[in-house]
């Protein structure tokens, strides 16, 4: 029994490890896994502590990230990328807003949100709200996401993926986390014009 009490505090992590990677891979494959909303939905707060919904960001492509400001991996280089590909755009990127949705609204108030997803992109917009606010937003892109241990020091297990919604407010394209700079530049030429 003694061997077995230290597995029974990693099989949660594990099962939701196992989870997300099924679905970046169901995703990969076009597979039908989970499946974002053909016109996502959401109400949030910006890093000025304004509410804001999908509808603010009409008439401009909105590209999206779901993360967290204490990632200590994926988030910064998922948001890199982004940043990569934007300046890769030139001129064009000027027609993307960019934001970030965090999964971590206990430790993400608005204004550390905005103060890093600034550092990686100027103009990018941070986006939390309550639990419930993220949770249903999250809800419509199909992000998955779970708390991973205890105390104030945790991490936050996430799909990663990017969703570009045009400007008429449909999911115009998810994008795999690892896409490069370079080809991520390309699938949104192929969209922006």
């Amino acid at each position: 029994m003694r061997g077995i009490r230290p597995w029974i505090k990693v099989i949660p992590a594990i099962v939701v490890v196992a989870a997300l990677a099924g679905i970046q891979l169901s995703h990969l494959l076009g597979n039908n896994g989970p499946q974002a909303a053909e016109y996502p939905r959401f109400t949030l707060v910006d890093q000025r502590g304004h509410t804001v919904t999908e509808a603010d960001f009409r008439g401009r492509f909105l590209l999206v990230y779901f993360g967290y400001t204490y990632c200590p991996d994926v988030c910064p280089t998922s948001l890199s990328t982004m940043a990569g590909a934007l300046y890769r755009l030139g001129t064009r990127a000027d027609a993307i807003q960019t934001a970030m949705i965090t999964v971590d609204p206990d430790r993400d108030p608005p204004s550390v949100l905005g103060e890093y997803v600034v550092s990686f992109w100027p103009g990018m917009v941070g986006l939390g709200g309550s639990p419930e606010q993220v949770a249903e937003a999250a809800r419509q892109f199909a992000v998955v996401y779970t708390r991973n241990g205890d105390g104030d020091d945790y991490t936050m297990d996430h799909s990663a993926f990017l969703y570009l919604m045009a400007p008429d407010g449909r999911l115009a394209l998810t994008i795999p986390h690892g896409t490069p700079a370079e080809a991520l530049a390309r699938l949104l030429a192929e969209q922006v014009p």
